[in-house]
């Protein structure tokens, strides 16, 4: 099957009829776990700085802020790195619901590395009180909120790549 005719009939796929509405449906659904998982990062961060306003510092002198950092960049380039492998680790789907219980394991598998890290970054900043790890936090949830489903991020993910040059 040709690839580019398989993406075109899939972007079809997500635009017309009833099956155009199941897509939507399991969109709508990816949408919903990613906005709760973000919402649980964002309300668990929000616990920690309530719980250790008191005794919040500048202090940059625990290694366990550098472990938190590198956490949080390695967890961010792991993430990236699946959203590159996972797509041609196994042979390609030949029908659109495969294709689409593709998408939701990489888009699941990269939030919870994603999550992972801003979590360790909360526990951080629960133990250490410092800002430098509330940053470090942000960061996680920002990296998060910015791997939103969509079907623009679906059809790129899965459209042919051209080889370096």
């Amino acid at each position: 099957m040709d690839h580019g005719n398989f993406l075109s009939q899939l972007s079809d796929l997500l635009t017309e009829g009833d099956s155009g509405r199941t897509v939507k449906a399991k969109f709508t659904t990816i949408r919903l776990i990613h906005v709760s998982l973000l919402m649980g990062m964002v309300m668990f961060g929000g616990v920690v700085m309530f719980s250790s306003h008191n005794r919040m510092t500048t202090e940059f002198s625990n290694p366990v802020l550098l472990i938190a950092a590198m956490m949080c960049v390695g967890t961010i380039v792991v993430a990236n790195i699946v959203r590159r492998v996972m797509p041609g680790s196994r042979p390609m789907p030949t029908d659109p619901a495969s294709l689409i219980r593709k998408y939701q394991v990489i888009c699941l598998v990269q939030w919870a590395l994603l999550e992972g890290g801003g979590l360790f970054a909360a526990v951080v900043t629960m133990l250490t009180g410092s800002y430098f790890s509330v940053g470090i936090l942000l960061v996680c949830i920002a990296a998060l909120a910015y791997r939103r489903p969509s079907e623009r991020d679906f059809l790129s993910m899965f459209s042919p790549r051209k080889p370096f040059a």
